[in-house]
């Protein structure tokens, strides 16, 4: 007897080394779907940071160029964690790299990415976006909010606002038509702040959430510094504040500047 329990605790160990190698390798794939480097555009600073509480995620940003002058940015969060998530994950950013070349605006793009992923999701699985569409011209942002964080707009005279219009999450039903927001003007010095739950429901070993008000008084005391700095504060501010904490959400932060 005793020479079976040691041979089954043996598999196990194997199993679980298996399994944690495979999850490592998801990771390194779910972490290749993240933008490589901003995309340089003149007049624009786009940082992203983005630190998953398991090996797999299912949080996500991204920023694209589309056609006639505009960036697409997004950013988004799928309920509950692990390889499940992940994968829901991986299939919203390819079909919404798909529709943003063929939809008008960011409430339609919404829409679309609804009612595709609608087919995918289970019941207890839906998914949050934030999408954004600036013309680079103009310097105008349209966006459109599925039931996601408010992006923080920070104006170069310190006054802080929120992009808010309200928007089920992705996933649940067919037919959702999303709304746009108003219009944003972006002006120089501006700083534009998107981010998941898991940043300002950070926790402490006293289990205080690190909270949008330290969130807001990080971004305010940096917003004159460039985007990379200004990610950079803030993740350097949370993880102080956690000091090693486990920490049961993914934490994703994407900061756009006016330079």
């Amino acid at each position: 007897m005793e020479q079976v329990h040691s041979e089954l605790t043996v598999n196990d160990i194997l199993e679980a080394g298996r399994m944690r190698e495979q999850l490592l390798i998801a990771r390194r794939i779910q972490h290749g779907f993240l933008p490589k480097a901003p995309p340089g555009l003149q007049g624009f600073e786009i940082e992203g940071w983005n630190e998953p509480c398991h090996e797999a995620g299912g949080d996500y940003y991204d920023f694209m160029r589309l056609s006639g002058g505009r960036l697409a940015i997004a950013i988004g969060d799928v309920a509950s964690h692990g390889i499940g998530p992940a994968l829901l994950m991986a299939t919203a950013r390819a079909a919404l790299r798909a529709l943003l070349q063929l939809a008008t605006g960011p409430g339609d793009v919404l829409s679309r990415l609804n009612d595709v992923l609608v087919e995918d999701m289970q019941d207890d699985h839906f998914m949050t976006m934030f999408l954004g569409i600036i013309d680079l011209a103009t310097k105008k942002m349209r966006y459109a909010i599925a039931g996601h964080e408010r992006p923080m707009h920070l104006s170069a005279d310190g006054t802080v606002s929120y992009l808010d219009i309200h928007g089920l999450p992705l996933g649940i039903h067919r037919g959702i038509e999303y709304e746009e927001g108003k219009p944003v003007s972006l002006r120089s010095g501006d700083l534009a702040a998107c981010l998941t739950d898991g940043i300002w429901e950070a926790t402490n070993r006293n289990d205080e959430e690190f909270g949008y008000d330290r969130l807001t008084q990080v971004l305010v005391q940096n917003r004159s510094r460039s985007a990379a700095h200004v990610v950079h504060a803030v993740r350097s501010e949370v993880q102080e504040f956690t000091a090693g904490n486990k920490q049961h959400d993914d934490l994703t932060l994407m900061v756009l500047k006016v330079s």
